[in-house]
């Protein structure tokens, strides 16, 4: 299965791949386009701009095209969609979001399954100071509404939303995958 974690940035996604890989050892994980396009060289700004999300997005689609069967992804392609809305609103950008949108729905059904880590309260994950937590929220806003309202209907494949501990996140997956 190829599965994509969703979620706005300190949700919990990474540690919950990190045990899911421990149970399912025979999955590939990759980490956040965002991380591995700054290994490659890539600088971005603070946060990325709505281009810089764009470039995000196409890497993220490739790496989808790329996988094989049994894959762990660290964001899906709706994420990047959601942190470009939510940068758009900050700085009272213009932002046409129909490209972006076809290029995701296109790639959606490719995806096995995508699991929603929302916010939470209190969080579970330590947040550094130096994050900006209003911009969190509404990036965590913005993917309520693709993912689980899917008010853009470019939501083409099965969906979980996990909460709780790590042990009670993997029970709300285990119905859709082989532990």
């Amino acid at each position: 299965m190829r599965i994509a974690f969703a979620g706005t940035h300190y949700s919990g996604k990474t540690a919950l791949i990190q045990a899911l890989l421990e149970k399912m050892p025979e999955y590939e994980s990759f980490e956040e386009p965002y991380w591995i396009l700054a290994e490659l060289g890539r600088h971005f700004s603070y946060p990325p701009s709505i281009d810089e999300f764009e470039d995000q997005l196409d890497f993220s689609i490739k790496l989808i095209k790329e996988s094989p069967s049994n894959s762990l992804f660290d964001r899906s392609p709706l994420d990047f969609l959601a942190y470009a809305w939510a940068v758009a609103e900050m700085n009272s950008e213009e932002f046409d979001s129909e490209a972006w949108e076809s290029k995701i729905e296109k790639i959606v059904p490719s995806l096995d399954l995508i699991v929603y880590v929302p916010l939470e309260h209190p969080d579970r994950i330590r947040i550094p100071a130096s994050q900006d937590k209003e911009f969190r929220k509404l990036v965590d806003e913005k993917l309520r509404d693709l993912i689980m309202v899917d008010s853009h209907e470019i939501v083409n494949t099965k969906v979980v939303e996990v909460t709780g501990s790590i042990g009670e996140r993997i029970s709300k997956i285990s119905p859709f995958i082989s532990i």
